[in-house]
């Protein structure tokens, strides 16, 4: 009973807090995202990894720190797992020897289309009942929202 008072408090005020909203959405994917990775051994960063690893047909680790909000001693880490647990290969590129190439093994693939098979059906009872519209406008409002923070840290950076 004591729990009430509190949830009609959350219900009324903080759906409409962007921080609070934010947070359980991403909350909410995380968790289902772990919940289908960890049977397979798998960490979310390491799942992050070989989903960009498989858009990209192959990407570099400095990529890999651009794209993912983690260090790059991190994903440097997080890389030699997969290479070790044989889900990631390195090569070197061809045009500059420096540059070395991150892609999936066979293995690396088969384990990757299954878990974003598995996610994506996760995902898809998340989003039960919202519309395509909905949805649309909900990425299309996330993409403004990154980008109107990335305007503010670019203009700080500007000031003396």
């Amino acid at each position: 009973m004591a729990d009430e008072p509190t949830n009609h408090v959350m219900q009324q005020f903080l759906p409409n807090d962007l921080g609070y909203c934010v947070s359980a959405v991403v909350n909410a994917v995380a968790k289902v995202i772990e919940e289908e990775v960890e049977p397979f051994g798998i960490s979310s960063l390491e799942f992050a990894m070989l989903r960009m690893c498989r858009e990209t047909g192959g990407t570099t680790a400095r990529d890999l720190t651009v794209m993912l909000p983690v260090d790059a001693s991190r994903i440097s880490r997080t890389v030699d797992m997969l290479v070790n647990k044989g889900l990631m290969g390195r090569s070197r590129s061809r045009e500059d020897r420096r540059v070395v190439r991150l892609e999936l093994t066979e293995e690396g693939i088969d384990v990757t289309e299954d878990l974003i098979h598995r996610v994506e059906d996760r995902n898809a009872v998340l989003v039960a009942g919202v519309t395509s519209k909905e949805i649309n406008g909900f990425f299309a409002t996330s993409q403004k929202i990154i980008a109107n923070y990335a305007a503010e840290e670019a203009a700080k950076a500007a000031l003396p």
